[in-house]
């Protein structure tokens, strides 16, 4: 076990140091960290505009640790909330010089900055950077205690989300019902109903590309289960509805799979995410039944709304899933397949996604 510093014990540490002293100014600008936090999944802009007037004040009344403390809640707004890796990656660079320096080795942020840098690189090209990204993640697993900590399932669930990104469905199976059972074994209720609606959140994913349909199923029910009734999970909320339809119309339960869908469309039409967080499981959904044109625009919608973001993988994923979709229908063209060859151009390592694609081409 490590012994990374709490992030949260100096913010509280100072925060009641300046309860004490009746200071207004420094406890408004801690205060709009929590202002920020109620807009996560509504309107997470404006969480990334408070935040910046947080940093702004902490630079003005020369408090250095909330510079960074804001600065790293700002990138985690932007990976995390706004999915913007445009955005992030400049930030992201700027932040690991910062955190190079000897002084920050001890920052209670620290292993918070890394963790996030390295997702900016595993949602721009994670096969085009699997040695920097396998390096980072060995590093991070090293410096984190196994323990049921915050930096501990972020880091797993960010090492998931690679395992899956670069299809080892196998270990991203492994390593994400290791992160479930440790959320489940912590005595902190937020912890385990935080972590685990994100670890079945993302096992619905899993085992649906595994073919554990009962699997699938059952998370999606466990997702509901801990995500009801809280704020800020919407996002996982409206998941587990779609991953209930998904699975209720491949047992050819139509009308259960028709109220659930509809119920999962309601609570992402108040999303600022709505067309990325539950695209996967809403094409499916179309495609199980033969509706290939919703499908795929289910697609297209998800790639306008990522390709400003900097997702390259994901674009490239997007227009080859596109191209399957279509291959389906029977209605591709050439332009399609150009489309795809394109986006996998812009990738470091384009014969990986240029061999998913002659698949398609061949079948």
């Amino acid at each position: 076990m490590s012994n990374e510093p709490d992030c949260w014990e100096e913010f509280n540490r100072k925060v009641a140091l300046w309860q004490e002293e009746d200071d207004l100014d420094r406890l408004q600008m801690a205060d709009l960290y929590y202002e920020a936090f109620e807009f996560r999944e509504t309107n997470p802009e404006l969480k990334y505009e408070m935040l910046t007037r947080g940093r702004n004040e902490a630079q003005r009344l020369n408090e250095p640790l909330f510079v960074l403390f804001f600065d790293d809640e700002r990138l985690s707004t932007l990976t995390s909330d706004l999915h913007d890796f445009a955005r992030a990656m400049p930030l992201a660079m700027e932040l690991m010089v910062r955190f190079s320096k000897p002084a920050a080795a001890v920052h209670p942020r620290r292993v918070s900055v890394l963790t996030n840098v390295l997702y900016t690189y595993l949602q721009v090209d994670p096969i085009g950077y699997r040695d920097e990204l396998e390096r980072g993640f060995a590093y991070l697993d090293s410096q984190i205690s196994q323990e049921p900590v915050s930096n501990r399932f972020v880091l797993n669930y960010r090492r998931i989300e690679y395992l899956a990104e670069t299809e080892r469905w196998n270990d991203a199976y492994e390593l994400a019902h290791r992160s479930l059972d440790l959320s489940d074994r912590s005595n902190n209720r937020n912890i385990s109903s935080w972590h685990g609606a994100w670890s079945t959140y993302i096992l619905c994913r899993i085992c649906y590309a595994r073919g554990r349909l009962d699997e699938v199923a059952d998370h999606a029910e466990d997702m509901a289960t801990r995500s009801e009734k809280r704020d800020n999970f919407n996002r996982t909320l409206s998941s587990a509805w779609m991953w209930r339809a998904v699975t209720q119309r491949a047992w050819g339960d139509e009308q259960s799979a028709s109220r659930s869908f509809h119920r999962g469309l309601r609570i992402l039409k108040h999303l600022d995410s709505r067309d990325e967080i539950c695209a996967r499981p809403m094409a499916i959904y179309y495609e199980l039944g033969n509706d290939f044109g919703a499908a795929v625009g289910v697609l297209e919608r998800e790639l306008a709304a990522v390709a400003p973001k900097g997702m390259l993988h994901r674009c490239c994923q997007l227009e080859i899933e596109r191209c399957r979709l279509l291959s389906r229908a029977g209605s591709i063209t050439a332009d399609d397949f150009d489309r795809a060859r394109q986006a996998a151009g812009k990738m470091r390592v384009p014969v990986w996604y240029l061999d998913q694609l002659a698949k398609i081409k061949a079948s």
